[in-house]
């Protein structure tokens, strides 16, 4: 992951900015959908334990 994370900070589209936020999302079957890849979903399924009401990455600026 690390490994991973590294190349896109380092992605000439990236280099403007200082911060991002890489969101990892779950991969589950989905009947429907025939992807040569086992398991892959084309919509991610993201969930927070918690409400994130504020500006992630402004507060790590501050």
């Amino acid at each position: 992951c690390s490994f991973s994370a590294l190349q896109i900070f380092r992605h000439e589209l990236n280099e403007k900015y200082c911060w991002y936020w890489r969101v990892e999302y779950v991969l589950f079957h989905v009947t429907h959908y025939e992807s040569p890849v086992p398991n892959y979903s084309p919509t991610p399924e993201v969930h927070f334990h918690c409400n994130i009401n504020f500006n992630t990455l402004l507060f790590m600026e501050e």
